[in-house]
């Protein structure tokens, strides 16, 4: 559906050698991250700050091309976009998430993990 992006699959591989490359800024969080699932809220975090791009988890479907809507937004000067969560009440999810390279919300939230 997106033949024109870069996609990249972060496995277990890619990761460790991103991570021998480029160390996280919250190196000694991840290492002590009791599960998967928080590592990896972690690194997505960090490598969307890093690189920009488009996260999806791997249990959403996209029923149409983003590319459109990513336009748009750049030209609106939008550089962040996240889902959000109806579940009883509304909350933002971190399942899509999308950014322009340092952007000032990612680096906050990089910043605040602990």
């Amino acid at each position: 559906m997106h033949p024109e992006w870069d996609l990249r699959l972060w496995d277990d591989e890619a990761v460790a050698a991103e991570l021998s490359q480029r160390p996280l800024a919250n190196t000694q969080a991840y290492e002590a991250a009791s599960n998967h699932g928080e590592r990896s809220d972690i690194l997505r975090l960090e490598l969307l700050q890093r690189y920009g791009g488009v996260y999806v988890d791997v249990d959403f479907a996209c029923v149409r091309p983003l590319t459109p809507l990513l336009r748009a937004m750049v030209a609106a000067g939008v550089g962040f976009f996240c889902g959000v969560s109806n579940t009883a009440y509304y909350e933002l999810n971190n399942g899509l998430l999308g950014s322009v390279p340092q952007h000032p919300f990612l680096q906050a939230c990089v910043s605040a993990i602990r």
